[in-house]
């Protein structure tokens, strides 16, 4: 591309698309060239520009927007005068010249050229037999009857409803006072933008955009001209929290069946241009127009998801950044904040989140994890004084709290209830459900916590072995699908080492036989998880002993003859004989049982007589009568027994 012909202080070069209404202009040789405007000339509805040349300069060459125009003839003198170009007054962009016209510098006459053809051309031919700007009314009718004059149109983008004449105004151009378009709204796009439809008029089915006018009456060009192909329909995008339509996020123009779509760029501090994007298509539209709305309207998307000490960029733009604090214990909330924009709206991850509408000028945000830690689930969001819950923890939709909201983003106790009225936290008791009596078979308990409802199921485990018979006990909270445990125990004690950090679907107790429910036959405990690699969770007793440990952690359930081989081979574990140096505590496999009632009432007993008869007992008074009772877990409680019978029975 020739960017310019002109030689300082010689010659100088004419830029024709200039829009100034008087002053002047340098071209790229630092010449000075003087421009002035006038209305309604040759004729009304159209305008004249006229460049004067300066210091005894001639023209070096004809530009158009630094496109140099081609046939319009400059060797056959010196032209030192004026150079007049012609256009639509409406053409408010000088997007389409019409007539450019050289004044001879011995004369006041002038040589005209047009365009041999204005919708495929770029090539300018001399107008012969005309030499005065009187006798171009004519020609520029010609010319306008062979552009499609009533196609010419000027998009007035603000426009949201109704009609508007052809140069984008409730008043007609002289030039065109029959085209009207008219707009309807089309549809919201993904609930967050809104599109208008701009068709013209009855009597012409198409029209050929020569640029677009905003609300603040800013005119827009096309980065390349548009005006050479028609089109059907043009439709206007717009971010629907925009309080007036004065920022077009995309332009869509279609020409049956296919459509292009334009974006808006700065070409300086303040000049705009439509410029072609021809990534865009149906699919990934709503990604462009999110980029847009965060450039144009600096209104950013939020990513609940996040959970770290420090910030985030925008997901949208990739470019703005977003602060991120953390804090809490029983759950954790995180803090977003926003300088130089703000919130428009909600993202979890991927997931567009609906509900919930920020106002604009929203900059600070805080979003309530639960349960604290890596499965923290975003459930609550608070700013300025309104608070809003997730449906459900897999439901991308919010409801504002309605009843009894907190008064402050500090409220630990009314946020924690908040938060379990979603994911409850309860105590699974493995012991409740033992008086069902066959398969198949529910009840309900109050969780000892707090104020939900578990739900037990008997289940009996068929065994391929005669004889053999499992049974296992299915915990959920009624009403819910998650929850989260405080803790897994049987009667009054706690099962330790049980994790109980995950979200759960269930939790299953097994026991071995079809009665007779004791610790002591309780095999295994499975944990259902709401998601990860390994849904399923299985803990069992080393040797049968009082602390829990993870057996297994697998995608799937264990199918039935997998899980009883494993009911099968714990049970036989916690079968085992005792042996002297591996004795267990209270209930563990390879050691006695803990005494029962009347096994108790004797060791009173002997107790009792150790303590009136020191002298009698000897050694044994000292060594285990002061401790006895402290044996918990009843280690070498046959000995004892065997000592103390023979000594006081």
């Amino acid at each position: 591309m020739t960017t310019h012909t002109c030689t300082t202080g010689l010659s100088a070069d004419i830029d024709i698309g200039q829009r100034k209404s008087g002053g002047s202009y340098e071209d790229s040789c630092q010449n000075t060239i003087n421009i002035r405007k006038v209305d309604n000339r040759p004729t009304a509805g159209y305008k004249r520009y006229t460049h004067t040349l300066t210091g005894g300069n001639s023209v070096a060459g004809i530009y158009y927007n630094k496109e140099k125009q081609n046939g319009i003839d400059l060797s056959g003198g010196e032209y030192k005068k004026n150079v007049t170009i012609y256009y639509l007054d409406y053409d408010a962009t000088n997007a389409l010249p019409l007539i450019v016209g050289l004044e001879r510098t011995y004369s006041d006459n002038y040589y005209y050229y047009k365009k041999t053809d204005y919708l495929t051309s770029d090539r300018w031919k001399d107008e012969y037999g005309v030499n005065k700007e009187s006798e171009l009314s004519s020609k520029l009718t010609s010319i306008t009857s062979q552009l499609k004059l009533k196609q010419l149109v000027v998009l007035n983008t603000s426009q949201t409803q109704g009609s508007y004449f052809a140069n984008g105004e409730n008043n007609a151009p002289p030039a065109n006072l029959t085209t009207q378009i008219q707009v309807t709204e089309s549809s919201t796009e993904h609930q967050i933008y809104k599109k208008y439809k701009h068709t013209p008029s009855p009597g012409i089915s198409v029209m050929r955009l020569l640029y677009t006018k905003d609300a603040n009456n800013n005119n827009i060009p096309f980065e390349s001209p548009v005006y050479r192909t028609s089109c059907s329909e043009a439709y206007v995008y717009y971010w629907n929290g925009a309080t007036r339509s004065s920022n077009p996020l995309l332009l869509e123009l279609k020409s049956n069946p296919s459509s292009t779509y334009y974006t808006v760029h700065k070409t300086g501090r303040t000049d705009n241009k439509w410029r072609l994007e021809s990534s865009i298509e149906t699919s990934n539209i709503k990604d462009k127009l999110d980029e847009q709305n965060c450039t144009r309207n600096n209104a950013h998307i939020m990513d609940i998801s996040k959970a770290s000490k420090s910030g985030y960029t925008c997901p949208c733009c990739k470019s703005k950044q977003i602060g991120l604090s953390i804090h809490g214990e029983k759950y954790f909330y995180y803090y977003h904040n926003i300088y130089g924009g703000f919130f428009s709206r909600l993202k979890n991850g991927g997931t567009e989140q609906t509900g919930i509408k920020f106002p604009k000028g929203t900059t600070r945000v805080y979003v309530y994890h639960y349960p604290k830690g890596s499965e923290g689930i975003p459930l609550l969001i608070h700013f300025l004084n309104k608070w809003y819950q997730r449906e459900s923890l897999e439901s991308s939709s919010w409801n504002d709290v309605k009843v009894d909201p907190p008064t402050s983003p500090f409220k630990k106790d009314k946020i924690l209830k908040l938060l379990e009225a979603k994911l409850p936290a309860v105590a699974v008791n493995v012991w409740e459900g033992n008086d069902l009596k066959t398969g198949g078979q529910h009840s309900e308990y109050d969780d000892p916590s707090g104020s939900k409802q578990i739900k037990v199921t008997r289940d009996d485990v068929e065994s391929e072995e005669e004889g053999t018979g499992y049974t296992s006990f299915t915990h959920c909270v009624q009403g819910k699908p998650n929850f989260i445990v405080k803790e897994v125990k049987y009667g009054s004690s706690s099962l330790q080492g049980i994790d109980p950090s995950s979200i759960l679907k269930t939790v299953t107790a097994y026991y071995s036989g079809r009665s007779e429910f004791k610790l002591d036959n309780l095999l295994m405990i499975e944990l259902v998880k709401r998601n990860g690699p390994n849904n399923y969770a299985y803990y069992s007793r080393k040797n049968g002993g009082s602390t829990w440990r993870v057996d297994r952690e697998q995608a799937n359930k264990l199918g039935n003859s997998e899980l009883t081989q494993k009911l099968k081979n714990l049970k036989e574990e916690l079968d085992k004989p005792s042996s002297p140096s591996g004795l267990q505590g209270l209930n563990g496999a390879g050691g006695p049982q803990a005494p029962d009632r009347g096994e108790k009432n004797i060791f009173q007993k002997a107790l009792n007589f150790i303590e009136s008869h020191p002298a009698e007992i000897g050694g044994v008074g000292g060594t285990i009568g002061t401790g006895i009772l402290g044996f918990g877990t009843w280690k070498l409680w046959p000995k004892i027994m065997s000592c103390l019978i023979t000594k006081t029975l």
